[in-house]
């Protein structure tokens, strides 16, 4: 081959093939996918395009089986070049590693959820050799987050109850600031209503009587379709759930579904979704 024509051929300008990768944790995958990178093969397939609409996945991804229990028949005939796993994945790394190179995330436990998302993208961008990708990305969601802030902050709102409903009629579930859409609330300006206990996964059971404590509050809740009409048409027969004076008001507002273990990008989207959704308090002067 020629000298002339070894410039035009397409092998010297090829890129080279990235590895293929098994994220067995969704918030990996996701970042994955930000990235540009199209994983290999993810748990619960169906259930992740359900739950993380965006990025979204590609066709041609594979589905490992359980979340909790992923198929290591399956991913050792794949043969991927590298397993990626969280560090709550960690114990199960030796079983994994007999089947290709681990990484197992390892980011500052003691950030905040959305600095800690973003710091999982710098890791993985280096793991996959994408770093210029993972700075763009992180600027990108940066970006985002700022514009929700600016217009959130552009109308008075008021405390916000982050809640998934209960079928049940007697408890609402609360995310608060230390879970991932606690943290969007506050990163866009918002005042979380709920300032009391929570679990280390970032919510509380509460019972309805407890949102009396903060009458000026609206809730939102996050919008599962049928499973939530029927948690609230259970609330609406509650002469508890109507005296509250959020519901007198008709302070109670719906917000598509979020993943709520999801990553920064995930951070993102549901801060455009509170700019999209989020009813604004004219009246509303305090706070």
């Amino acid at each position: 081959m020629s000298v002339a024509a070894l410039a035009a051929s397409p092998l010297l300008h090829a890129q080279p093939q990235r590895k293929r990768v098994a994220p067995l944790d969704w918030q990996l995958a996701e970042i994955m996918l930000g990235l540009g990178v199209s994983p290999l093969a993810i748990p619960s397939l169906d259930m992740y395009r359900a739950r993380v609409p965006q990025p979204p996945l590609p066709a041609d991804v594979l589905d490992l089986g359980a979340s909790w229990e992923p198929s290591l028949e399956l991913l050792a005939r794949l043969k991927p070049d590298l397993i990626l796993l969280s560090p709550v994945q960690q114990m199960a790394q030796a079983q994994y590693a007999a089947i290709a190179p681990v990484r197992v995330l390892d980011v500052d436990s003691g950030l905040s959820p959305i600095p800690r998302g973003l710091a999982a993208i710098s890791e993985v961008g280096q793991w996959l050799g994408c770093q210029p990708e993972a700075a763009a990305l992180v600027d990108r969601l940066n970006t985002r987050l700022d514009a929700a802030r600016a217009q959130i902050l552009s109308q008075p709102h008021r405390p916000i109850f982050l809640a998934d409903i209960d079928q049940g009629g007697s408890h609402v579930r609360l995310w608060g600031h230390n879970s991932l859409l606690g943290d969007a609330l506050a990163r866009v300006g918002l005042v979380n209503a709920w300032d009391g206990e929570l679990g280390p996964a970032g919510f509380a059971l509460v019972e309805l009587e407890q949102l009396v404590e903060h009458p000026e509050a609206r809730l939102i809740y996050l919008n599962f379709g049928k499973a939530s009409q029927r948690s609230l048409m259970t609330l609406n027969a509650s002469t508890l759930w109507n005296v509250l004076p959020l519901v007198r008001a008709g302070r109670v507002s719906p917000i598509p579904p979020t993943y709520v273990f999801g990553g920064t990008q995930t951070a993102a989207r549901f801060a455009e979704l509170l700019v999209a959704n989020l009813p604004a308090d004219p009246e509303y002067t305090h706070g």
